[in-house]
């Protein structure tokens, strides 16, 4: 767990897009092979709900960060990686993570009901 929460940490800690889109891209891959019910043995026990909560909030984080500008193009490469890492999430247990977001990551963030369903509309391709 201390290696995986060092690379969510790194997210938020190192202020710069190259370095935070190496850790999205590592987390994403660590949803892929240790989140998943449809790998081989299933699931790591507990990984889901760690890596959802931990690596969630961390991403919901890093966008509100001053250091991080959609304008430029490494940050709209990584406003893109961490976008794709939440599909994965919802990929790889559908439903899990958008009651998550809906639930408790968007809502302490100060979303409301209608800007939560669009969010997660998005995330999952139903709406523009």
């Amino acid at each position: 767990q201390p290696l995986v929460q060092s690379v969510i940490d790194g997210m938020t800690l190192i202020a710069e897009p190259p370095a935070a889109k190496i850790c999205v891209q590592v987390v994403s891959r660590l949803a892929t092979l240790w989140a998943s019910d449809s790998v081989e043995g299933g699931a790591v026990p507990g990984f889901r709900d760690f890596l959802f909560e931990a690596a969630g909030s961390a991403q919901l984080r890093v966008c509100l960060e001053g250091w991080l500008n959609p304008k430029d193009a490494q940050g709209a490469s990584l406003y893109g990686e961490m976008a794709a890492c939440q599909r994965v999430f919802d990929r790889v247990s559908p439903g899990a993570w958008a009651a998550l977001l809906s639930a408790r990551l968007l809502p302490a963030m100060g979303f409301d009901e209608p800007l939560i369903r669009e969010y997660v509309g998005a995330m999952q391709g139903e709406s523009e």
